[in-house]
């Protein structure tokens, strides 16, 4: 139960900034730049805000969690981001269901499925990094076992 609220936790830290990145976009960016330009100019800080998604999610849990759990943790993420995603574009730009669908053939759709892949992968990549560090280095690969000293 404790994954699936971290799932919802990585999602309202992911999807708020990028609420307001998107907002900006719109607003200030597509106009000047058009929709792909204004959609690139916005993956570094969609980029940044996975990864602090990521580490502000699991900063206290890292190590109660194995790898499936951090892989549930993106996909639960990704599902109340598809939901939400979906709410927006019906209730505040007006785009129906077939609209949401072909704009994903779009440069900035394909580009958004991008960031959705690394949004899903995040808290594994993340996770493992935190136990890597947590456990002096020793997280990811395995000690080469110590020769024994002869006493002289």
């Amino acid at each position: 139960m404790r994954t699936i609220t971290l799932g919802f936790v990585y999602f309202a830290v992911v999807f708020g900034a990028g609420f307001v990145f998107g907002v900006f976009r719109e607003l200030a960016l597509t106009p000047i730049y058009g929709q792909d330009t204004a959609v690139l100019l916005e993956v570094p800080f969609m980029l940044a805000a996975i990864v602090a998604g990521a580490w502000i999610t699991l900063r206290r849990e890292v190590l109660a969690q194995s790898k499936p759990a951090l892989l549930l943790i993106g996909l639960v993420g990704l599902l109340l981001v598809q939901i939400a995603d979906f709410g927006v574009g019906l209730g505040l730009r007006g785009m129906s269901p077939q609209d949401q669908l072909s704009n994903l053939r779009t440069t900035a759709g394909q580009i958004y499925l991008g960031l959705l892949a690394i949004f899903v992968f995040m808290p594994l990549v993340i996770g493992s990094l935190m136990r890597f560090g947590q456990n002096g280095g020793r997280g990811l690969v395995a000690a080469a076992p110590q020769q024994p000293t002869d006493p002289p």
